[in-house]
C-alpha cells in the first residue's frame, strides 16, 4: 500500500483541545482521562463529557487489568488452565467496572458557539483504590478457588503503573 499525502484544508484553524498536557494523563498515582461533550443544553454537554470520560477511563483501566492478569497468570503457572484464565478475566471485568465508583472529577471547561456548548472534563480514579478494589474483591468474593495472591498481584499492578510515571 502507497502512502498518500493528507490534502491542505483550505480555511481552516488548529484547535486548541484541553487537558492533553501531560499532567491530565495517567500517571503512576492515579488513572485519569478526559472526554468531551456538545450540545444545546449546557447540562447535556456535562453529561456526555462525563459519560464520554467515563468510557474512556474504563478502558484503560481494564487494559491495564488485564495486561496485569495475564502477568500474574503466566507469573503463578495458570496460564494452561482454561477455565481459571476465563474465571480471572472475568473477575478483572467485574472489579475495573466497581474500581472506577471512586472516581473524581477533577477539571472543567465549557465553551458557547453558537447555540451549542461543549464541555470538556478530566476524570480520575487513585490507583489505590483499583488496587484496593481487587484485594477487597479477592477477599469477599471468595476467590480463593482460584489462588490469588494478593500481595503478588499488587506487586504486579504496581510494576505496570510504574510505565505511567
Amino acid at each position: 500500500s502507497t502512502a498518500k499525502p493528507i490534502a491542505k484544508v483550505e480555511n481552516s484553524i488548529e484547535i486548541e483541545v484541553p487537558f492533553t498536557e501531560r499532567k491530565f494523563k495517567t500517571d503512576d498515582k492515579f488513572f485519569r482521562a478526559t472526554g468531551p461533550g456538545t450540545s444545546p443544553d449546557i447540562g447535556a454537554a456535562k453529561r456526555i463529557a462525563i459519560f464520554t470520560a467515563k468510557a474512556n477511563l474504563l478502558t484503560f483501566v481494564n487494559s491495564v487489568s488485564n495486561i496485569v492478569s495475564d502477568q500474574y497468570m503466566n507469573q503463578s503457572g495458570f496460564t494452561e488452565k482454561k477455565e481459571y484464565k476465563s474465571k480471572f478475566e472475568e473477575f478483572t471485568r467485574t472489579v475495573s467496572r466497581r474500581s472506577i465508583s471512586n472516581l473524581y472529577l477533577t477539571h472543567e471547561k465549557t465553551f458557547k458557539s453558537g447555540n451549542e456548548y461543549t464541555t470538556y472534563v478530566v476524570l480520575e480514579v487513585s490507583k489505590e483504590d483499583v488496587i484496593n478494589g481487587f484485594k477487597n474483591a479477592i477477599s469477599e468474593e471468595k476467590i480463593n478457588s482460584l489462588q490469588v495472591d494478593k500481595e503478588k498481584f499488587e506487586k504486579i499492578f504496581n510494576q505496570e503503573m510504574k510505565k505511567y510515571e
